[in-house]
């Protein structure tokens, strides 16, 4: 609202107010009146209800209220004195002014009964013509006036003009605070604050919002003329809130015409708001009289009396798009229900974004957040550019928002835990207040598991952002102009489970070819993002353009024949069918005739006129048609990118803002350029210099650079490198780094500000390290080879630190990308300039991550052997693990733990811990004689020289290899070390791992086994955290396995698989996801769901031994040996005892691939039942050693194993002929089972002691048994066994029954 917006006098309710200097009821003003009730309250001032005790009638008291103010009370005094002179029926009377004794202004004037426009606006809605031409009238009479006396209003608006009740509409104005008497060369200029705006901006004529010109009589002819539009209309011509973008738009001249909001007046209205709403100041009506005159004539369907020029607006709204919108606008709307994504392509200007803004205004009202960012197609090596505009408008708005909604933001992303917080920040700097990280770390991560952490990052913020009151909408356009990083990111924004996130892309289908890199990340978002919404936008058809022409031209004479003519040139295109008739009307083929209200076409110029086929060219020759300043200005513009701000734009052509203003017109009333929706501006008071413009199509922006030459170019992206680093604060500069060296990179020469090639080379390499740790590798090799090629051989002497890490983050990012020759000759050269034997070992570090990203696994470990040489820690020979092994387990127990140990700083062992845990999955895939030798080595090394960042991970690897020995205590006892040595370090880089060792392989062989399963879930999100996506996986992998082993319900089962086997299939860890198969399929053949054979892993998508041929093919022995444990148990559990045996023996090779895990536990168990189960007693030295190996392991954890030791001995005295010890050890697994837990082998012993006594043919004992096993089945929940038992033994229960 304005300064001038205090209430108007009516007899609203209002409440007493008194105390102080303030009016207060009672109170009498100049002695004759005296206050009643408060009417109401405004910026400035406040109304009261009054008795004029000489009068003895009801009056208004209107007070100023910022009293301390002498220039507004000067101004308030002025309006009582200017009011008091308009002395006519249609302005409120004023009876008298002056102050309170208390100092405060007031003016006592005529208390009006009725009420504002506005508000029978707000009420009814529009007003009929005869109420309009009559208030038009009233009130232009009543300015006029006004006029005549040298007097200005300066704010005529609906809130300004009272409607006083009765049958006959009549009008007052009210407010004359803003009043200004004219031709007074003695006033107090101080009256109007230079500067400050004064008047309603939404009611201000273009001329005062650009150019600050003074209010006259055609600026109030304006005013009126937008208060006549909102009165037919129900809506203003040029809605908005801001003084900005509200005049770009009047300066476009784009509303709609009154007719297509009201089809029943005659077109000659729509003549006479063109000139009345003309940007031109001299096209519009000389006086409010004038004006009034002049719609009577229009109302009557006359024409005006002066003609106009008629442009050509075409309609901004979709035509022949109801099923797209109804399909988008579903989508948006079922955010809710599920984050989703909606691919809309089609051909190059068929309205791919018109139909995303279409539907942005339809759900305004649903409170959604809606962002956006676009890619550009000349500005394509910035990593991420099109996010990172979505990102800060979206922190805009929330900076924007009331102090109590950003707080909630603040502490909803307060969740995020550091290593997300710290990703984020450094990717968008301007996320720290929210955040609160002032001082965000940087953890190092391997590059792989860097692209994971910042995948993971960026989704827990929009997540983190949206709400179910509030969903997120993320707009990505042009799409077939993303960068590779992007695109990689995209499919990685929503997980399962997700919801309040609609993703939103369009793309140019016509450009997206096979070997576009965008067809693969469509691909994989169709086959792992369902339900996908995929729309194609085709041409529109001749109804729709037919329908466009008629709201843009009218009806008239030829119109079918025009719009079938344009379908076929324009092949209903939207953008070739604007700027197809554009150059017609500019021709004069296409002509509006003031007479008459219509337009009119010659047919011969239309038919023959050429729609080139590169509609670039096409548009460049309509640009070649501008004046040349405003055809420079857009060539400039269009170096900065698709959208620009003002002050940007002046630097570049070395004029000031309102010169680039005044060259941008033709653009802007050409529809070539429109400023930026209001809803993508920083706060309400934006400055003229931030004002921000957005080509209305790439292809104009195409269009404009191709108007520039090569010199043209590159001295623009000088001049914006000039600016960005010469005008801007280092924080600003810090956030827009990559679009600094974007315009450093293309400017050829380096500007004068720069004196030498150094500050280039910094600002590249600082642009790759931001860009490797977004994991954006391809552009960050670009910055690289760019900072190479300006490197200075006198580096090296000068700046060895700076020149030797230069060399090897660019081989390593060389790497990357597969540029293997790149990076051999960057180490190259880093190894001879090496000082120190520690840095040619670092130099080699990069050429043997190389070669383990190309599978050279031998070639890898050779080299890691040769490195470790190098640093004079040399790992020993295979032969001798044995020995290495027993000497690190007397090392430890004579360690009276590792509190004591220091950090270690020798930079020779850091990089020797660092190449040992670098090649340890190398090794343990590959060498399996090697691997122990490794943690071994991680271990000795932490003794002697003290803690790094991989110790905690080499005793956990220990651990695990002391278990597979059956070491358990001890092995339990290295992983209480492993996780002191976390604590001390608060090593986040390598928690995840470390954490999974310990969790899954070392203490469930101690610890209760069902803990494991919520401890792999924090396992699991620490990995997400931390971008460790393998261990990650493998935590997904390991809560399925020990839920199941564990005993877990099946239905909560089925649905954890379900929901883990979703995530390991998105995340594509193909090794966990294989593991985990299985136990998906054995969880289904026990419930009975979709299975061939309960006996089998079978089911259409799977098939047990297609799956086994193909993992031995591959040499993944570790999801064989699981394959084999899953195959024995449903074999077992469904009585094809033998099928059991031979399935545990087959897999028995496989078991070196699942050392120290509950697989092994398992297989030990079912081959000895199987076994007892098929031989009888010729198998019971094979069950006792399994006995023998199951109660080591019960002997360090009798919860997860007693059961195991009772069922198996059980079975072993039945083949016996030990009858009683196998009742009473049935019995004890029975008890000890129920006791922990293990509903399924829960149930097992009571079936098989159920057996045993059927055996002995004791039927009546057996059926107890069975009875008990049979109820407890069906809790777990497998069905399918009940239905098995029924089939196999349902005599049993018929025979009690009877």
């Amino acid at each position: 609202m304005s300064e001038s917006d205090s209430p108007p006098a009516t007899r609203a309710e209002g409440g007493a107010r008194g105390g102080g200097t303030r009016p207060q009821t009672g109170m009498t003003v100049g002695g004759r009146v005296r206050l009643e009730r408060l009417l109401g309250r405004g910026g400035m001032a406040e109304v009261w209800l009054g008795r004029h005790l000489t009068l003895g009638v009801d009056v208004a008291v209107k007070f100023l209220r910022l009293e301390d103010e002498a220039v507004l009370r000067e101004r308030f005094a002025r309006e009582a004195q200017l009011a008091a002179r308009v002395d006519h029926p249609h302005a409120v009377r004023v009876f008298d002014h002056g102050m309170t004794d208390a100092g405060a202004p007031y003016i006592v004037m005529e208390l009006v009964d009725g009420e504002t426009l506005a508000q029978r606006i707000e009420r009814g809605g529009p007003l009929g013509t005869d109420d309009v031409a009559t208030l038009i009238g009233q009130l232009a009479d009543v300015l006029t006036q006004a006029h005549r006396m040298d007097i200005l209003h300066r704010d005529i608006k609906p809130h300004n003009v009272m409607l006083l009740g009765g049958e006959k509409l009549f009008a007052k104005v009210v407010d004359f605070g803003l009043a200004k008497e004219l031709l007074r060369p003695e006033d107090d200029p101080s009256l109007t604050q230079a500067g400050l705006l004064l008047g309603t901006p939404a009611y201000m004529a273009p001329e005062q919002l650009l150019e600050g010109h003074e209010a006259s009589p055609r600026t109030e002819a304006w005013s009126l003329a937008v208060l006549c539009y909102e009165a037919l209309a129900g809506e203003r011509p040029f809605p908005g809130r801001h003084q900005a973008p509200l005049a770009l738009a009047m300066m476009s001249g784009r509303y709609r015409p009154i007719t297509a909001r009201r089809p029943e007046l005659p077109p000659t209205m729509d003549t006479f708001f063109a000139r009345a709403l003309s940007v031109r100041p001299e096209q519009r009506f000389e006086s409010v009289a004038a004006l009034a005159a002049a719609l009577d004539e229009a109302l009557a369907g006359t024409s005006a009396s002066v003609e106009v020029e008629g442009r050509l607006h075409l309609p901004s709204q979709l035509y022949g798009r109801a099923a797209e919108l109804d399909a988008l606008t579903r989508a948006l709307e079922s955010a809710t229900e599920g984050s989703r994504f909606v691919m809309i392509g089609g051909y190059s200007g068929v309205g791919k974004t018109a139909l995303v803004e279409e539907a942005r205004r339809r759900l305004a009202h649903r409170g959604m957040l809606f962002v956006d960012g676009k890619f550009d197609q000349l500005h394509r090596g910035s990593p991420y550019d099109s996010l990172l505009q979505a990102l800060r408008k979206l922190l805009r708005f929330m900076s924007a928002r009331p102090p109590e909604s950003f707080d909630g933001w603040r502490a909803q992303l307060g969740e995020l835990p550091d290593e997300v917080a710290d990703v984020l920040v450094d990717f968008v700097p301007e996320l720290a207040d929210v955040l609160d990280r002032p001082d965000a770390g940087r953890l190092a991560t391997p590059p792989l598991e860097a692209r994971h952490r910042f995948h993971n990052a960026i989704r827990r913020l929009l997540h983190g952002v949206a709400r179910p009151d509030r969903p997120l909408v993320l707009f990505l356009d042009d799409l077939q102009w993303a960068d590779p990083p992007t695109l990689e990111l995209l499919p990685r924004l929503i997980g399962p489970g997700d919801r309040n996130v609609l993703i939103v892309g369009s793309y140019r289908s016509n450009e997206v070819t096979q070997r576009h890199p965008l067809r693969a990340t469509l691909e994989e978002l169709r086959e792992e993002h369902a339900p996908l919404v995929d729309l194609e936008i085709g041409p529109l058809d001749e109804d729709a353009v037919l329908a466009m022409l008629g709201a843009a031209l009218g009806p008239g004479e030829g119109r079918v024949r025009l719009a079938v003519l344009c379908h076929e040139k324009t092949r209903g295109n939207p953008l070739f069918l604007r700027h197809f008739l554009e150059p017609l009307h500019e021709e004069g083929a296409l002509v509006f005739d003031a007479r008459t209200g219509g337009w009119s076409y010659d047919p011969s110029a239309a038919r023959f006129r050429r729609v080139d086929a590169d509609v670039v060219d096409f548009i460049a020759s309509e640009l070649r048609g501008l004046p040349a300043e405003t055809g420079a200005c857009l060539a400039s513009a269009s170096c900065i990118g698709p959208d620009f701000d003002l002050g940007t734009l002046a630097h570049l052509l070395g004029v000031d803002r309102r010169q680039v203003l005044e060259r941008l017109r033709p653009a802007l009333t050409h529809d070539l350029v429109a400023a930026i929706s209001e809803d993508d501006w920083d706060d309400a008071h934006l400055g003229f210099h931030r004002i921000r413009f957005r080509f209305a199509h790439d292809r104009v922006q195409q269009a404009a650079r191709s108007l520039c030459s090569a010199e043209e170019i590159a001295a623009s992206h000088r001049k914006m490198a000039e600016l960005l680093l010469v005008h801007t604060d280092p924080q600003e500069r810090e956030t827009r780094l990559f679009e600094l060296v974007e315009h450093l990179n293309r400017s050829g020469e380096q500007t004068s500000v720069m004196t030498d090639a150094a500050q280039v080379r910094a600002l590249n390499v600082s642009a790759a390290r931001r860009a490797t740790r977004a994991a954006a590798f391809a552009p960050a090799d670009v910055y690289y080879r760019k900072a190479v090629d300006l490197f200075d051989d006198g580096l090296w002497e000068h700046d060895y630190a700076e020149a030797f890490a230069l060399h090897v983050e660019a081989a390593r990012s060389a790497g990357l990308v597969g540029e293997r020759e790149t990076m051999a000759r960057l180490v190259a050269e880093a190894r001879a300039h090496a000082r120190t034997p520690v840095d040619a070992v670092v130099a080699r570090e990069v050429a043997m991550h190389g070669l383990m990203a190309e599978q050279k696994f031998g070639e890898a470990l050779e080299l890691a052997k040769d490195l470790l040489a190098e640093l004079g820690e040399p790992l020993p020979d295979p032969a001798e693990v044995p020995a290495e092994v027993g000497a690190i387990i007397e090392l430890l127990a004579g360690l009276d733990g590792v509190d004591a140990l220091e950090r270690a700083s020798d930079p020779r062992v850091l990089a020797a811990q660092r190449i040992r845990q670098g090649v340890m999955s190398t090794a343990y895939v590959s060498a399996p004689e090697l691997f122990p030798l490794l943690p071994c080595a991680i271990i000795r090394s932490t003794m002697r020289n003290g803690i790094t960042d991989h110790s905690a991970y080499g005793f956990a690897v220990f651990g695990m290899v002391l278990n597979a020995l059956d070491f358990i205590d001890l092995s339990f006892e290295t992983a209480k070390m492993a996780r002191s040595i976390l604590a001390k370090t608060d090593d986040h880089s390598n928690l995840a791992k470390t954490r999974h060792i310990l969790n899954g392989h070392v203490e469930p062989f101690v610890l209760p086994l069902s803990e494991s399963v919520d401890l792999e879930r924090s396992v699991y999100e620490q990995g997400l955290d931390t971008g460790d996506l393998e261990y990650a996986a493998w935590a997904l992998h390991l809560m399925v396995a020990h839920a199941f082993y564990s005993g877990m319900r099946l239905g909560a089962l089925r649905e954890l698989d379900r929901k883990n086997g979703e995530l390991l299939e998105q995340m594509r860890q193909l090794p966990a996801h294989s593991c985990t198969q299985p136990f998906s399929q054995a969880i289904r053949n026990c419930i009975g769901e979709d299975v061939v054979s309960s006996s089998r892993l079978i089911r259409p998508e799977y098939h047990e031994d297609e799956q086994m041929d193909r993992l031995v093919g591959v040499g993944f022995r570790g999801a064989a040996y699981i394959l084999t444990v899953m195959r024995t148990f449903v074999r077992f559990l469904f009585r094809d005892v033998e099928g059991a045996l031979r399935a545990a023996d087959a897999g028995a090779e496989f078991a070196d691939g699942a050392t120290a895990t509950y697989h092994q536990v398992w297989w030990q168990q079912l081959r000895a039942l199987a076994a007892l189960g098929a031989r009888g007693a010729d198998a019971a030295d094979e069950a006792r050693a399994a006995l023998a190996k199951i109660e080591r392991w019960c002997a360090s954890s009798e919860a997860n194993h007693r059961h195991r030791v009772a069922l198996l001995s059980a079975e072993l005295a039945r083949v016996e002929g030990r009858d009683g010890d196998a009742l009473q050890a049935y019995d004890a697994a029975i008890s000890h089972a129920r006791d922990h837990g293990f509903m399924h082998e829960e149930a097992l012993a009571n079936e098989l002691a159920a057996r045993f006594y059927l055996g002995k043919g004791s039927e009546p004992a057996a059926r107890g048994y069975l009875a008990e096993a049979r109820q407890v089945y069906e809790a777990w929940g497998s069905l399918a066994k009940v239905e098995h038992l029924d089939e196999e033994l349902g005599h049993v229960f018929q025979r009690r029954s009877r």
